[in-house]
């Protein structure tokens, strides 16, 4: 939600300070199981890009590339030596 407020707010030139609005449904078979639910998410840009106090998700990753302490994840559907090129070598996935 960070990332889209902030591009939005860079579109449209008009500052986003209200919080932003989650929907989520579940589109089930039948009707007892088809479920809506609605959540609103504060300062989603401060998760994303720290907050003066915490450094935010952006400047984690930024410290993984730099220092390339990189974990694997064998669980992720990405983990296949066609979307990774350490995939032969990898020691997590063993």
């Amino acid at each position: 939600m960070g990332v889209y407020e902030l591009l939005a707010e860079h579109a449209s030139g008009v500052p986003i300070n209200a919080p932003a609005q989650i929907i989520g449904m579940n589109t089930a078979t039948t009707p007892a199981s088809q479920r809506v639910g609605i959540g609103e998410i504060a300062v989603a840009r401060a998760v994303l890009l720290g907050d003066g106090e915490s450094p935010g998700i952006l400047e984690y990753a930024a410290k993984i590339i730099h220092a390339g302490t990189f974990w694997g994840n064998p669980k992720s559907m990405m983990c296949h030596e066609r979307y990774c090129a350490a995939f032969p070598t990898c020691k997590f996935r063993k």
